[in-house]
């Protein structure tokens, strides 16, 4: 899997990088800021990304507005999304979901829930693989729609805030998460 890590602390790129290189067989590329990514993505030298990794607090551009920017790409409508920041405030979890997010990790993150995470974008990258050759297999759009399956899930692009099923299940986790953890610093008594 290709992963394009876009930081503009270079320590948590280094981290990401040792990180990319315990787990293997992936290929981590990274970028300093969300404008030199916008640069990077316009090089066809670069080949296809499988997954992004991104901070929201960024100069110039944040992490929000490149998530609006890579689902604004046709290459890259439906590549998992995850936000790596220190930000959990609602608003910023809203905001990236909006934006496209797939999920959203919070910084000081945990080895361990970073490799879960990584592991459940690789599982969606491979689904997505063999979704497409099921599209290229089929003989005409008639093939398609005859045999498709009605739990397979829709994508939808030109709806303003629609997001797919494991980002909604993602975002709705977050809240849950911070709800309970809310519940647990002020309960009611």
């Amino acid at each position: 899997m290709k992963i394009l890590a876009v930081d503009d602390d270079p320590i948590i790129l280094e981290l990401l990088g040792q990180f990319v290189e315990i787990i293997g067989a992936h290929e981590l590329t990274t970028a300093p800021s969300a404008l030199h990514a916008v640069d990077m993505l316009g090089d066809p030298d670069l080949g296809p990304i499988d997954c992004f990794m991104l901070d929201i607090q960024m100069p110039s551009m944040d992490g929000i507005e490149l998530a609006q920017h890579i689902r604004n790409s046709a290459r890259h409508a439906d590549t998992p999304i995850l936000m790596l920041t220190a930000m959990s405030d609602k608003r910023y979890i809203d905001a990236a979901f909006a934006a496209g997010a797939t999920d959203y990790v919070t910084k000081p993150f945990e080895i361990a829930e970073l490799k879960s995470r990584i592991g459940l974008v690789e599982g969606m990258v491979k689904e997505r693989q063999q979704r497409t050759k099921k599209i290229f297999a089929a003989k005409t759009i008639a093939d398609q729609a005859t045999h498709m399956e009605l739990f397979e899930p829709v994508p939808i692009y030109d709806v303003d805030n629609v997001i797919d099923y494991t980002a909604m299940e993602n975002y709705v986790a977050q809240r849950a998460f911070r709800l309970h953890r809310l519940c647990l610093y002020h309960p009611r008594g």
